[in-house]
């Protein structure tokens, strides 16, 4: 399904919703993205939905849809190493703050339950002080979620994503090989996975 033509924009990133509805946003294609252009796909035709202010370089950004009326973007901002995030709401892209209270921050990955809310990983630079924090999306704004999870020192969170309110996943990596590093947030407890990703 092409998209309209960006020059040297590059696609980067793609969210769809059980709808049928999805968002992908364009940038520059390398390990931080400069979100140049956000394309939302409407009765199978792309429209670009412009942001009110412009983004910063980010780290690793991600997209996430619920439904034709709900999406997200978060990210980091390379330079000031800040979390980030903007929604849409079926009509425009708003900013919304993320919690933080740290010196840097290294990622935000979202995700979105179909036809649900959203739910976001705030993890540490480079294994610094940061805690990593889970938060879901509620009345418009981040609220951060009390999720046991594994130490820094061990494990690396990388990604999140969510079936249903009980059925959120979030995968990282161990460095020291011991134990596995997937978990899964179902009906308010946290249980490790059986495998590793």
């Amino acid at each position: 399904m092409p998209i309209p033509d960006g020059g040297a924009q590059t696609p980067w990133a793609v969210a769809a919703s059980s709808s049928g509805s999805a968002v992908v946003f364009k940038g520059h294609a390398n390990s931080y993205t400069k979100v140049t252009s956000v394309l939302h796909l409407d009765g199978g035709q792309w429209r670009y939905e412009p942001l009110p202010e412009p983004m910063p370089w980010w780290k690793e950004a991600s997209v996430a849809a619920a439904s034709p009326g709900a999406a997200w973007i978060g990210g980091v901002d390379m330079y000031a190493k800040t979390p980030g995030s903007w929604h849409w709401d079926g009509a425009r892209w708003t900013r919304v703050d993320v919690p933080f209270d740290g010196p840097f921050a290294g990622r935000m990955a979202v995700a979105a339950e179909p036809g649900g809310t959203a739910w976001g990983l705030l993890t540490g630079f480079y294994r610094n002080p940061l805690d990593d924090r889970v938060f879901r999306f509620e009345g418009g704004r981040w609220v951060q979620q009390d999720v046991p999870l594994p130490p820094q020192e061990t494990t690396e969170l990388t990604s999140i994503a969510a079936g249903s309110a009980e059925n959120v996943w979030i995968a990282g990596v161990t460095s020291d090989g011991q134990g596995p590093p997937c978990r899964s947030r179902s009906a308010g407890t946290v249980r490790a996975g059986s495998g590793t990703t």
